[in-house]
């Protein structure tokens, strides 16, 4: 699962639309969670996906606060971030989840969409998937 801020947003989904090999195009995907909510009560979270070889990496849009809180501490930076190098790039990754749990993140948004639906935040999915994550820095040491 790779976390981005919003700048990111527009530039995965021009990624998704380029006149690429049609390989490439073809291995970007969305899927759809309602994270474990009911369903008649909760809207669902879109998650993108790119699909490589055997992998599949989901891409989640996160909270500004997140990266606010990064951004603004260099303690929780040192604590949480690495940097790391994935496929020939460096890219800073999360060695500690912790942090999801010390953020408390907002799992759902304070408005009731048009359906009469609570909507779900992107916390709310990567609380949902928590169990199964792992960090990127402990699967490639």
């Amino acid at each position: 699962m790779w976390l981005l801020d919003t700048r990111f947003e527009q530039i995965i989904s021009n990624s998704t639309r380029k006149r690429y090999a049609n390989e490439v195009r073809k291995a970007w995907d969305y899927y759809k969670t309602y994270c474990g909510k009911d369903e008649q009560q909760y809207s669902q979270v879109w998650v993108r996906t790119y699909n490589f070889n055997v992998c599949k990496f989901e891409f989640i849009i996160a909270d500004w606060e997140f990266f606010q809180y990064l951004e603004d501490n260099a303690d929780a930076r040192t604590q949480y971030v690495e940097e790391v190098e994935i496929f020939s790039e460096k890219v800073k990754a999360l060695k500690d989840l912790g942090i999801f749990e010390k953020l408390l993140l907002q799992e759902e948004y304070n408005y009731i969409n048009y359906e009469g639906k609570k909507s779900l935040t992107t916390a709310a999915y990567i609380k949902y998937r928590r169990p199964l994550l792992n960090c990127i820095t402990t699967i490639i040491s």
